[in-house]
């Protein structure tokens, strides 16, 4: 996929979209709006904003481009959850680590609350942290970094596990 950029957002990050979906990509990645805010990030104005822009995003583009957003670990479940529940149904393919995920409990408590695809692992350091989400089906998408999880043996044991449990890889870092 190709990002947006985290600088953008938006009007501005719809059109970077658009941009991208015209130059052929066909997967867009967009960041939350106030991550590069100077203050402190304050979730509950990012969620409404975001939502706003993802929903906007996708009447933009139509629905033959993948649209995901990255939180990278900054919100909460509740919050989370209310985030999904503001966006409008199928705007989103993806949400890549919303939460953090020290705790698989934490990311099964929030399955119950959307049917969004979640993309999660891109700081996993071990084969071993994408076990119980792996085997509890927690999540759809792997994001496998080979420099971070133990280089390639230990990342195809990985995409081995993933394919097995038709978990489909999103790998982090092309090196």
């Amino acid at each position: 996929f190709a990002s947006t950029g985290d600088e953008a957002e938006g009007d501005v990050a719809i059109e970077r979209a658009r941009e991208l979906h015209a130059q052929g990509w066909q997967a867009i990645r967009f960041f939350p709006v106030g991550q590069n805010s100077k203050d402190v990030f304050e979730p509950r104005e990012s969620i409404g904003a975001t939502a706003t822009m993802l929903n906007k995003a996708r009447q933009a583009l139509g629905d033959d481009v993948v649209l995901g957003i990255d939180y990278h670990h900054r919100l909460s479940v509740a919050e989370a959850a209310s985030f999904c529940n503001k966006l409008d149904r199928g705007v989103l393919d993806f949400l890549e680590e919303p939460i953090r995920d020290e705790t698989p409990e934490a990311y099964e408590s929030l399955r119950k609350m959307t049917e969004i695809p979640f993309a999660i692992g891109e700081e996993f350091a071990s084969k071993w942290q994408f076990l119980p989400y792996v085997e509890r089906g927690i999540h759809q998408f792997n994001r496998l970094d080979i420099c971070n999880v133990g280089g390639f043996t230990e990342a195809m044991k990985v995409a081995g596990w993933s394919e097995a449990h038709y978990v489909d890889l999103m790998p982090h870092n092309p090196l």
